[in-house]
């Protein structure tokens, strides 16, 4: 059978609410995000919303991480202003799929909510930073995609990346909830240029793969899978010719474009998939 939260995935454990009699059969994605899996106990919230509603676990996963920074504030001896510049890359290698888009840490669902700059405030704060795997020309960030800098223990760093990722995790949760209307407006504003834009940068192109990406891993695209978006950012060449003229770049965007209109001309958005019911 499937979900009874999210009506995608197939159910695989069950999530009691306020009653006995109140238990739901879920996907173990709707069961982490709703506060706890096989008998584990959810609270009624505001009339009309769920037992053990994703606001909870939200608040939980802050609380978490605002207590991890604080620790390990109080382990190195304080605060930094700004990131030092010593530091080294941290390795992505063991990290998910989903979590993945080119080379980087994929935060398309932290900052949807508006939320990556207290995220990079709470990382420099124990002396890490997030560096953005893609710029544009003009110097603005592409993709949402990042490696993440440390100085000092990995140890102490791989709890706060693993912190990093329960935050990614509750956003795209409350995506896929309270917040669906942010998703299918970004989702279908990147598919709606996609198919008739007539010049597309490279970098352009990574900003409305990005969205895909995320919607592809929840389940809510047809016609084209995570890993073809990948392979599609993956291919761009970012840059053009030093001696090219605006007709040669035109032709370089039109061409690019051309490309997208044919890929996602049948793609398709699953607009009833999601949301708060």
């Amino acid at each position: 059978m499937k979900c009874e939260i999210c009506n995608r995935r197939e159910a695989e454990t069950t999530l009691k609410g306020e009653t006995e009699d109140d238990e739901k059969y879920v996907c173990r994605e709707c069961a982490s995000a709703y506060g706890g899996a096989d008998g584990a106990d959810g609270e009624a919230g505001e009339e009309g919303e769920e037992p053990g509603f994703v606001k909870e676990h939200i608040s939980g996963v802050i609380d978490a991480f605002d207590g991890l920074i604080s620790e390990i504030k109080r382990t190195m001896g304080g605060a930094a202003e700004e990131p030092r510049r010593d530091m080294v890359e941290f390795p992505l290698g063991r990290l998910a799929p989903e979590f993945r888009l080119l080379r980087g840490l994929h935060l398309e669902g932290t900052s949807l909510l508006n939320e990556l700059e207290p995220v990079r405030r709470a990382l420099h704060a124990v002396d890490m930073d997030l560096e953005c795997i893609q710029r544009a020309d003009n110097g603005m960030e592409s993709g949402h995609t990042y490696r993440i800098l440390y100085a000092g223990s990995e140890a102490a760093a791989r709890k706060v990346v693993q912190a990093v990722l329960d935050y990614e995790s509750v956003a795209r949760a409350r995506l896929c909830d309270d917040r669906w209307l942010v998703l299918c407006d970004t989702v279908a504003r990147s598919l709606a240029i996609l198919r008739s834009a007539r010049l597309l940068s490279a970098a352009e192109y990574l900003d409305l793969l990005s969205p895909l990406k995320l919607a592809a891993c929840e389940g809510l695209l047809g016609g084209i899978k995570a890993g073809e978006i990948d392979a599609l950012a993956q291919s761009l060449e970012f840059g053009y010719p030093h001696d090219a003229d605006d007709l040669a770049l035109d032709a370089i965007d039109a061409e690019r474009a051309a490309g997208a209109n044919a890929r996602f001309a049948r793609v398709t958005f699953k607009e009833n998939s999601g949301g708060r019911r």
